[in-house]
């Protein structure tokens, strides 16, 4: 692949069904439907040939990585401080918490579900990730799904 490669936004309707496959195919993997290539190519009935031709060059669009909508999954102390600190930091980022779901407590660990709105945040979303992951009382991090 050449260093400086041209980069072009296309509609779907004109791709080669290979190409649409393939990033179905990787979506699939990212997302951790498959775990496998070979599962993700069965998956899509594309051709691992074609996988491979295509993989590490076609991207599905996402708002060129500006994801709006996030949802995460938390591990994470049982106190009620471990929250609020989440929360907090949420809030002075300018993120809007859509909807929050929290388990049961296990051995003083508890797992919260969030849906964050990013689109007021100006931070880079790895980044802000990963100062989530450094609060107080978070123990695991996931990314379950980007919008």
């Amino acid at each position: 692949m050449a260093e400086n490669r041209e980069l072009f936004l296309v509609s779907a309707a004109v791709l080669p069904e290979a190409v649409k496959k393939t990033i179905r195919g990787k979506e699939m993997l990212r997302m951790g439907r498959v775990r496998t290539i070979n599962e993700a190519v069965k998956k899509v009935n594309v051709s691992r040939s074609a996988f491979y031709k295509y993989k590490d060059d076609v991207f599905p669009y996402d708002k060129a990585g500006l994801e709006r909508i996030i949802t995460l999954y938390f591990s994470m102390d049982q106190d009620l401080q471990s929250m609020c600190n989440v929360i907090a930091y949420l809030a002075a980022e300018g993120a809007q918490l859509e909807f929050i779901n929290q388990g049961l407590p296990v051995q003083g660990q508890v797992g919260v579900a969030m849906a964050v709105d990013m689109s007021d945040v100006k931070k880079e979303t790895e980044l802000f990730l990963d100062e989530l992951r450094k609060i107080d009382g978070v123990t695991r991090l996931q990314v379950l799904d980007r919008r």
